[in-house]
């Protein structure tokens, strides 16, 4: 109950921060929201990569981000409509580019990694890295 309550407020601060910045609530939820909620996975799949396990990094960030689409956002939507008895209208513009990024994204990584033999380098975090920003400085300049 204090994890749901906790992030609540958070989401409803960044509401607010997204109103006093002008910003769509998309971006926030797309660059501040995003981030904060995958820093755990981030600091895991850093230890657990460390030491020489790169299949669990890796299985860790697909493994989250799948959870998160199905579950952490699955479970939610369920609940309020089971209790509703409304369906919920869920639309923007960028969710269906990107949507479509992710995969192109996706693809893009599964394919170096199986081009270099599935060996990971500072070079390749780095791409990952840009190709983050990439998609930020989009969101930002609403091109998504």
């Amino acid at each position: 109950l204090a994890i749901a309550g906790l992030t609540y407020g958070l989401v409803e601060l960044a509401v607010i921060v997204a109103a006093e910045l002008h910003l769509p609530t998309v971006v926030i939820a797309l660059t501040i929201l995003a981030g904060g909620s995958s820093l755990p996975e981030l600091v895991s799949s850093a230890i657990v990569a460390k030491e020489g396990r790169s299949d669990m990094a890796i299985s860790n960030a697909i493994g989250s981000n799948t959870y998160a689409v199905l579950v952490a956002m699955g479970l939610p939507f369920f609940l309020v409509t089971w209790i509703t008895g409304q369906n919920i209208q869920v639309g923007h513009a960028s969710i269906t580019s990107s949507i479509f990024l992710l995969f192109v994204t996706l693809v893009v990584v599964l394919g170096i990694l199986a081009w270099r033999k599935w060996k990971v380098t500072p070079k390749f975090g780095s791409f990952l890295i840009f190709l983050y920003v990439c998609y930020v400085v989009a969101a930002y300049g609403g091109w998504l």
